[in-house]
C-alpha cells in the first residue's frame, strides 16, 4: 500500500529542491564559508596521494579545484556520499551533482543541523556538551566548527557510544588528538616572517567558488 503522505512529502520535497537547488552553480558560497568544513589534517590522513603532493603545505586549493567533483570528504563532519544517501530531499534534487551537495551542507545543511557523515552528529554533540550550548546556543554552525578546530583534538566524543561508528572513533581519538596538539604546536613555532593559516583563510573571502572552475575572484 502507497503511504500518501510520505509520496506527497517527497513530491514536495522534490518541486522545491529543483526550483531553487538543482542549478547548484547558482549557490553563493565563498571560500571563506567553505573552509569553515574544511581540515587539513584530517584531509590528508585520509588521502595519502593528498599528504605525499603536498607534505605541510596547505592542500585547501587542491580541495577546492578537484577535491569535491572527486567526492572528497573536507572533514569528519561532512561525507558528500553519506549526506546524498542519507536525504531522499538532496537525493532528489541534486543527484550525481558533487557540488550541490557541499553548497547545501554549507549554506543550509549546517544551519538545520543535518548529519553530514557517519563520522560526527551534530545533535548529539550539542546536547553532549553544555559548555558548547551555552556559547553557542542553536547556531547551528558553530558545532560543526568547534569539533573541526577544538572537538578532536580534546577527545570529545562525536557520536553516542550506542552508534555504529563510535567504536572506530574510540579505537583512533588518540592517535587523532596527538595529530592535532601537532599541528597547534607548528602553527605556535611558526616564524612571524610567514603567512599564518588564519592570513591565508583572510586573503580567501575575496573569492568564491565556482563550481565548475574552483576559486574565482570576484
Amino acid at each position: 500500500m502507497i503511504n500518501t503522505k510520505k509520496t506527497i512529502k517527497i513530491v514536495v520535497s522534490f518541486i522545491i529542491l529543483s526550483v531553487s537547488f538543482c542549478n547548484a552553480q547558482n549557490f553563493n558560497m565563498t571560500a571563506s564559508q567553505l573552509r569553515e568544513i574544511y581540515d587539513d589534517v584530517y584531509y590528508k590522513a585520509t588521502y595519502p596521494d593528498i599528504a605525499k603532493a603536498y607534505g605541510t603545505s596547505d592542500a585547501f586549493r587542491h580541495f577546492v579545484d578537484y577535491g569535491m567533483n572527486e567526492w572528497r570528504k573536507p572533514s569528519a563532519v561532512f561525507d558528500p556520499t553519506y549526506y546524498k544517501n542519507h536525504y531522499e530531499d538532496l537525493k532528489y534534487g541534486f543527484g550525481n551533482n558533487a557540488y550541490g551537495y557541499y553548497a547545501h551542507f554549507v549554506l543550509y545543511g549546517r544551519n538545520e543541523m543535518r548529519r553530514g557523515s557517519q563520522e560526527f552528529d551534530p545533535v548529539f554533540y550539542k546536547n553532549n556538551n553544555s559548555d558548547l550550548i551555552n556559547a553557542y546556543g542553536n547556531s547551528g554552525n558553530h558545532y560543526y566548527w568547534h569539533y573541526i578546530v577544538y572537538g578532536q583534538k580534546e577527545k570529545r566524543a562525536p557520536v553516542s557510544i550506542n552508534d555504529p561508528y563510535y567504536k572506530t572513533w574510540n579505537d583512533i581519538k588518540e592517535i587523532r588528538s596527538k595529530a592535532y596538539q601537532q599541528k597547534s604546536n607548528n602553527s605556535q613555532n611558526r616564524p612571524n616572517n610567514r603567512r599564518s593559516s588564519n592570513q591565508l583563510k583572510s586573503g580567501e573571502k575575496n573569492y568564491k567558488v565556482d563550481h565548475t572552475n574552483g576559486l574565482q575572484t570576484f
